[in-house]
């Protein structure tokens, strides 16, 4: 494996260092070829070697391909030795067709990158086992992304451990102090996992929970905060970190109330503002991974020592 010449986190995941190799999936939404190039370009020039098959160009609608080709892609390359992560390559629509058709796969061994409707991919790993995931911007998004930003991304990939988000008083909506698994992604991705055989609440025990959504009215926010009350969800996690709430309605504060009602009967932290969503700035999140947050520090950041 070419992964950092065999470097590896202290909790046995690889790096994604400049010469590994990357291959791009399309599990969900069609895109634009040119853009893709361009992207794939970007990476190249940083050192990178970028391989995907022919059926990324397959169509079916608004997805590429049917559910069995745009699985088959993501097995044989989990399963590849030659092949050291896995990026996707957009959103959209289309990675729950999937999951049915993924096996059981050595998640662990290379992360999956990509985030939206990538979530299900995410929610669905981590509910099945210990890996390292990347809550990362979707790769077609690299060919026009600013060099500052893409180098942070980089620097993530390369070296999760070295993430770290730092965040104001006014932003601290609970205080608290907690360790658990950083998980989070798409708050509807997560609401329609929930009740069927690719989620486990357990996974989601003393874990650091953040969410994100685009283009959900503030009453749809609610009752998918009650559905995750209702389901056990609440009664799990440690702490609940707000992403990025874009098109939701004009007012963020009715978000902010609804939310903090709903989570009234539980003691975690809560903290707003974290830099993850569909936004052009948003962080490169490893996930999986043992993470601390201190309100009264203002710190969320992996843990050195991190074992599950």
């Amino acid at each position: 494996m070419k992964v950092g010449k065999g470097s590896l986190l202290p909790s046995g995941f690889p790096k994604i260092l400049p010469g590994a190799t990357i291959a791009l999936v399309a599990p969900a939404g069609v895109f634009d070829q040119e853009t893709l190039e361009a992207a794939k370009n970007r990476i190249l020039s940083v050192g990178y070697n970028i391989l995907h098959s022919e059926k990324i160009w397959l169509r079916r609608g608004d997805v590429c391909g049917d559910e069995w080709e745009r699985a088959s892609d993501i097995i044989q390359f989990m399963n590849s030795l030659s092949v050291d992560a896995i990026w996707c390559i957009r959103g959209g629509y289309g990675s729950s067709q999937i999951l049915s058709r993924l096996p059981r796969l050595p998640w662990h061994k290379k992360p999956i990158i990509g985030y939206s409707d990538i979530s299900f991919l995410h929610f669905f790993i981590h509910s099945h086992l210990r890996a390292l995931t990347f809550h990362c911007p979707n790769f077609i998004e690299l060919a026009n992304m600013d060099s500052e930003h893409l180098n942070r991304i980089f620097q993530i990939l390369q070296d999760p451990q070295s993430f770290l988000w730092t965040f104001q008083s006014s932003q601290v909506l609970r205080p608290g102090v907690i360790s658990g698994r950083l998980i989070g992604g798409n708050l509807t991705c997560l609401i329609h996992l929930l009740g069927t055989s690719h989620f486990s609440k357990k996974a989601f025990r003393g874990a650091i929970l953040f969410v994100e959504d685009i283009n959900e009215r503030p009453y749809r926010i609610d009752r998918m905060f009650n559905h995750l009350r209702d389901a056990g969800i609440l009664h799990e996690i440690g702490a609940l970190i707000l992403g990025h709430f874009v098109n939701c309605g004009s007012d963020y504060g009715e978000i902010r109330n609804r939310i903090l009602r709903i989570c009234s009967p539980f003691n975690f932290p809560i903290v707003e503002g974290f830099p993850v969503g569909h936004t052009n700035s948003q962080l490169c999140i490893p996930m999986g991974l043992q993470a601390l947050i201190d309100t009264s520090e203002g710190i969320l950041l992996l843990r050195t020592d991190s074992h599950d």
